[in-house]
């Protein structure tokens, strides 16, 4: 995203007398390990369902009777199985690999903005009474990701439809909590320099 269209964006979403401390788009290496990470699982269960299936393709033609027959078809549904996960593991490695291409974050004096662009421009908005307990990961050249968690539910808005996160449900230290409403500013620069700017600002 050109840093004029990223900068149109941020101002078409600030409300009057709001004011911008910060904003940034993730870095497209945050999402070069978990991208690794399936590219690695897709290989390695393809690998595996594809001998399944041949096994079982022998033994259907090379051992006769019902014992040769129940096995093969074990083998089969089994190899089946994996490369369907194969399947799934190489949708989560792309996915990973184009999904910062949409994502813009800003913290103003009065929110977080997870903005999602695309064919349906989302904005999850999270306010002072929202902002939980925050961690901050941060790697040897000073970027990082923040975690915080929130106090419900948070409101998505988007240019053509409304939504709400789901309901699953995850623990971070006292609270219960929907992973897909606990805010994430993932793959930034200056980690530490942007959880002050939370901190004093939104806590």
């Amino acid at each position: 995203m050109q840093q004029q269209t990223m900068d149109a964006l941020i101002e078409n979403e600030l409300q009057e007398g709001e004011q911008l401390l910060w904003f940034d788009r993730p870095s497209a290496k945050s999402s070069l390990p978990r991208m690794n990470v399936f590219l690695i699982l897709c290989l390695v269960f393809g690998v595996i369902g594809l001998v399944l299936l041949a096994i079982a393709g022998i033994l259907a033609f090379s051992v006769a009777g019902r014992a040769g027959s129940a096995a093969s078809l074990a083998l089969l549904i089994i190899g089946i199985v994996f490369l369907f996960t194969t399947i799934l593991f190489g949708i989560f490695a792309v996915v990973f690999k184009f999904s910062p291409k949409n994502l813009v974050y800003a913290i103003t004096d009065q929110r977080v903005m997870i903005i999602r662009t695309g064919n349906l421009l989302t904005v999850d908005s999270y306010g002072k009474a929202d902002i939980g307990p925050i961690r901050r990961s941060e790697r040897p050249d000073g970027s990082g990701d923040i975690i915080f968690t929130v106090s419900r539910f948070p409101y998505s808005y988007g240019y053509g439809g409304y939504g709400y996160s789901g309901y699953n449900y995850g623990t971070y230290g006292n609270y219960n909590l929907s992973l897909s409403s606990s805010g994430r500013l993932l793959g930034i620069q200056n980690a530490r320099t942007v959880e002050r700017i939370l901190r004093q600002t939104l806590k």
